[in-house]
């Protein structure tokens, strides 16, 4: 397929698609390995407009030598003239989801994983979204199929077309238009998107429950359900617990448990618990009111950097996969929470689970979350005190900074 872009640049798609989603497909480009073209199977209506104003921002996302998104280089015209998609850098990963699950894991890195992978995962991710916000944009759909993570733990946007911003040059406003519930706000649950407005405060939802999924090994809504009727009960249903503020976590509903699978919450700084609880504490008459609670990305940054310094982990004697904090945990976590699951297996089944088998693992090859030899992240965007910072983030980071000490006062 040949194609062309609004500067009349000539490109040729390749025959091979390599990505696919519910509106678009991924195509490699012939003689430009670097990059990448996806083109929408039906066009709506202000996509290409939308596209234009992304192209036209000229924003290349890289910070420190890390591209944050795949972001639009060129729209791209079939030879009639017409829109069928847009240029963008090609990057490689494993979607975030894959770091949720306990047999793709060790591919998604380096270095067979353990705790500390998913911190620095959950850092990056983090740094993006305060990045996005910083600069007006609203990642909205943020699911974890359009995240990739590279193998030193860094993170990528692939799918930043579906970004909510204003134009700056026109005031023209773009939403998002799509969301997979499981990441939705309440106050956004069964609305039309097309219609309705992500916000940061949506964005910064989202962005707990990825964080609380990498750290815990659960999704926050998730839930175990303590009676033989199970039918009966709504409350397996994570949509249905956002909606209603059920998170077994901070709130106690009859019948209702954590999964035996997760990671006991104590096993986390005390920090990290108020962080989250201030965001998932709820219930359907409070959520409006609830909305101004929600820890922002920026300190949620600070907490995973902070964490990721610590020089208290400890490689579990049973198991070298698991590593933890020792001054959070007398004994091991992850064992605590496979034993619970192995209980109540044998309590069903009569007989224990068949064991998997792991490799030995190390900490990551990752420095404060970067691969070995690059700098160091330095907080929104610089460390305070660092004499080369501007004068707009220093005031940043000392006002992240009042924030982050007065939310956490009590904890």
């Amino acid at each position: 397929m040949n194609v062309i872009t609004e500067v009349r640049q000539f490109y040729q798609i390749s025959d091979d698609c390599f990505g696919e989603g519910g509106e678009s497909w991924i195509y490699g480009v012939k003689g430009h390995p670097s990059l990448c073209a996806k083109i929408y199977k039906k066009v709506k209506p202000e996509q290409e407009a939308k596209l234009r104003a992304m192209v036209n921002e000229r924003f290349d996302g890289m910070v420190e030598g890390r591209r944050l998104y795949a972001w639009p280089l060129h729209l791209l015209y079939d030879p009639t003239g017409g829109f069928v998609g847009y240029l963008m850098h090609r990057e490689e990963g494993q979607p975030l989801f894959n770091v949720m699950r306990p047999d793709k894991r060790d591919r998604v890195f380096s270095t067979p994983y353990n705790w500390t992978h998913s911190i620095a995962v959950a850092y990056h991710l983090a740094w993006i979204f305060e990045h996005a916000h910083d600069h007006g944009y609203i990642i909205g759909d943020a699911n974890s199929a359009n995240f990739l993570v590279r193998r030193d733990g860094s993170v990528v946007v692939i799918d930043v077309d579906s970004f909510e911003f204003t134009d700056k040059a026109t005031g023209q406003h773009y939403r998002t238009g799509v969301g997979v519930p499981s990441y939705v706000p309440p106050e956004l649950q069964g609305k039309n998107m097309s219609r309705n407005n992500y916000t940061e405060a949506s964005d910064d939802f989202a962005l707990a429950i990825h964080l609380f999924e990498l750290l815990v090994g659960a999704h926050p809504f998730s839930a175990a359900i303590q009676t033989t009727d199970q039918q009966s009960l709504p409350y397996s249903d994570a949509t249905y617990n956002i909606v209603h503020g059920i998170c077994p976590w901070f709130r106690q509903t009859p019948n209702v448990k954590v999964p035996l699978y997760a990671l006991d919450l104590a096993a986390l700084p005390a920090k990290f618990r108020t962080a989250f609880g201030y965001t998932f504490t709820y219930d359907e008459n409070t959520v409006r009111s609830a909305i101004p609670n929600r820890v922002k990305a920026g300190i949620y940054k600070m907490l995973l950097l902070d964490l990721y310094r610590r020089r208290s982990f400890v490689t579990c004697s049973a198991n070298p996969a698991h590593r933890y904090l020792k001054d959070h945990n007398r004994s091991c976590p992850f064992c605590a929470a496979e034993q619970r699951v192995q209980s109540a297996w044998e309590q069903i089944n009569g007989e224990p689970p068949q064991p998997a088998v792991r490799p030995a693992s190390s900490r990551p090859a990752v420095s404060n979350g970067y691969a070995a030899g690059n700098p160091a992240p330095r907080l929104t965007p610089s460390a305070p005190g660092d004499t080369s910072a501007n004068s707009s983030s220093k005031s940043k980071s000392k006002t992240l900074l009042n924030s982050f000490k007065s939310l956490f006062s009590k904890s």
